[in-house]
């Protein structure tokens, strides 16, 4: 936007081209990038704004934005994008999703929809019987599994549904590939 940043850019692509900045491979090569002032940025339409999230619509719901216009700058909402549209690996999923402030139905939903459940073995029933129970039955962490994320909430049937404590009724957490409304 100005003479300095110009300056650095060419910079920045002298190095690229003799091979001290970037990928060794791309040394002696023609660059073809152009370095222009910058000109106005206008967002797009809200529906295009972290589309595969809001093409989720359970998982959208349950995030409880107040306004659309939330999306655009919360990072959160961009990481999750993300791995709905098949971004990132399950492991950087799993030590990221602790650390964001999601209702636990939330973290359910998106680690049984990216990861097809992997990783939610580790809550078991103590009583079969209570799978199926119209009221949450007792639940521990499996002994033998490692621990994958801190939620600790009791999930009542391990086919299909899952117990989302918050809105007190059942919501489906079938694994599907990303979404496309």
């Amino acid at each position: 936007n100005d003479e300095e940043q110009r300056l650095e850019a060419e910079a920045s692509m002298q190095l690229v081209a003799s091979g001290r900045l970037g990928q060794e491979r791309f040394k002696g090569m023609d660059i073809l990038t152009q370095i222009a002032p910058a000109t106005p940025f206008y967002i797009a339409e809200l529906y295009h704004q972290k589309y595969f999230l809001q093409c989720n619509r359970m998982l959208f719901g349950l995030l409880k934005y107040e306004r659309r216009e939330d999306l655009l700058d919360d990072p959160v909402a961009t990481s999750i994008n993300g791995y709905l549209h098949g971004s990132g690996s399950v492991g950087a999923l799993m030590e990221e999703v602790d650390q964001w402030a999601l209702p636990f139905a939330a973290k359910f939903v998106l680690l049984q929809h990216v990861c097809g459940g992997r990783g939610l073995e580790k809550f078991r029933p103590l009583d079969e019987s209570h799978v199926e129970n119209p009221l949450p039955g007792p639940f521990v962490e499996h002994p033998r599994k490692a621990s994958v994320t801190s939620i600790a909430t009791p999930i009542r049937s391990w086919s299909q549904r899952s117990f989302d404590k918050i809105e007190a009724d059942y919501i489906d957490v079938f694994p599907r590939k990303a979404a496309r409304c």
